[in-house]
């Protein structure tokens, strides 16, 4: 199971680019904000 993901990962990362990684950051600042101002 961690072979298939690691082997679809890796033709959806070439597939989909950059994108995909602008759209991941976004979303763990997005967390990292929400986890900051539940805290404050």
């Amino acid at each position: 199971m961690t072979w298939a993901g690691v082997v679809f990962g890796g033709r959806v990362g070439t597939w989909m680019g950059r994108k995909v990684e602008i759209a991941g950051g976004l979303i763990l600042i997005g967390i990292g904000v929400r986890i900051l101002i539940e805290h404050l």
